[in-house]
């Protein structure tokens, strides 16, 4: 509920009478004002606390009825559907609209989440603004049917990727990794099919690289000067898009990028209830973020095999010893115990037999080496002899060698 005459603020600051916490809640969101229990209006604050415009360049996301807000102050309807952020959506209820018949003209009863989410328009994104053009030269070409189909599964997917963007910013903020919307078409059929869509990973140099490419693009020529180059690391800390050092990491389907979202967002979960360390991205597996390799997998079979040659010599080293007294054995053990120790047998049986292989292999090629070398010395000791008894070598008077 709303007071009446009051201004309620939104946001993540202690400040703020509505304290919320998610992705993309900044300190302050936004102020909402109930005058008389008839009119309630919202306007979008700064990182401050201040009333800012719609035009402003830098503003927190709050989306009305699908649309970012785009006046200084704006009023709200019974029914409307107000999201904060990318974690928050509300419904507005106002009861005196019903009387009065001021109803948002989509309102139902049957409004959910899934709906509101679907009806966002990202019109004032650049990326919104570039595919438009696009679609309207690609029109000319497919028609203005699958131009609209193409332009729809774009927009479904550009909040998604954006949603991508600011949990990569919380979660790994020094990786340097964005998320794009990349469209590619097939030569073949260029002219009649509607292209696809993928998404495309992208990192900035980190770490000494960046240091050095900061200071080639900056500095070099120029006197030196540390403040004008931590406000250039500063400065393309935060970038999203245009960097000239990025390089391509991964392109995915938008399935696969979908299935990874899930991921990301359940580990923006753990870390903000359980801080940065509760999640290790070098466990095999873990990091979305990335693709395993041809060598990732060969290094992480090698890794299993290491640690399953530990398990059995750990086993091997550690079984029990069997002592019979008579006939019957002194040993008892458990119907668990025996199954344990059946599987222990087992493995341990398979490698003496691999080893057996091993060493008979070993003993094969010792024994082919040992055959060549009689065959080098016998032949080397024939073509001695034959040089002997062809040689007219001889020996020298005895009084000559003295």
């Amino acid at each position: 509920f709303l007071p009446e005459g009051e201004n309620v603020t939104f946001g993540a600051d202690e400040k703020c009478k509505v304290k919320m916490k998610g992705l993309g809640v900044q300190p302050f969101m936004c102020c909402i004002s109930n005058v008389d229990n008839s009119e309630v209006h919202i306007s979008m604050l700064d990182e401050e606390g201040n009333e800012i415009s719609g035009d402003a360049k830098v503003k927190p996301r709050v989306v009305l009825n699908g649309y970012p807000l785009k006046k200084a102050k704006q009023e709200m309807l019974h029914h409307d559907r107000l999201i904060i952020g990318r974690a928050f959506c509300f419904r507005v209820v106002i009861p005196q609209h019903v009387e009065e018949g001021k109803v948002t003209d989509q309102a139902t009863d049957a409004d959910n989440l899934q709906s509101a989410l679907g009806e966002v328009i990202q019109d004032e994104s650049p990326e919104f603004d570039q595919c438009c053009a696009y679609v309207e030269e690609m029109t000319k070409r497919i028609g203005h049917t699958k131009g609209q189909q193409f332009l729809r599964r774009f927009s479904k997917l550009l909040p998604s990727v954006e949603e991508a963007n600011e949990i990569t910013r919380e979660v790994r903020p020094r990786d340097r990794l964005r998320f794009s919307v990349e469209v590619i078409s097939d030569i073949f059929s260029y002219e009649t099919d509607e292209p696809e869509l993928v998404v495309r990973v992208w990192q900035g140099q980190i770490g000494i690289n960046r240091l050095r490419g900061v200071i080639q693009r900056k500095l070099m020529g120029k006197k030196l000067n540390f403040k004008a180059l931590l406000k250039s690391i500063e400065s393309t800390a935060g970038q999203d898009r245009g960097d000239a050092d990025e390089q391509v990491l991964h392109v995915w389907e938008v399935h696969t990028f979908l299935e990874r979202i899930r991921s990301m967002r359940d580990i923006y979960e753990v870390i903000k209830m359980e801080g940065k360390d509760a999640w290790d991205f070098r466990q095999p597996g873990s990091d979305p973020w990335m693709d395993i390799t041809y060598l990732d997998m060969r290094e992480l079979l090698g890794h299993v095999d290491r640690k399953m040659m530990e398990h059995e010599e750990k086993t091997r080293s550690s079984r029990p010893m069997f002592q019979h007294s008579g006939t019957r054995s002194s040993l008892s053990m458990s119907d668990g115990e025996r199954s344990r120790l059946a599987t222990e047998l087992e493995s341990s049986e398979r490698t003496r037999e691999r080893l057996e292989t091993q060493v008979a292999e070993r003993d094969r090629k010792i024994l082919k080496l040992e055959n060549e070398i009689a065959t080098l010395k016998a032949s080397t000791s024939e073509s001695l002899s034959k040089w002997n008894a062809t040689s007219t070598f001889k020996p020298a008077p005895r009084g000559m060698l003295e």
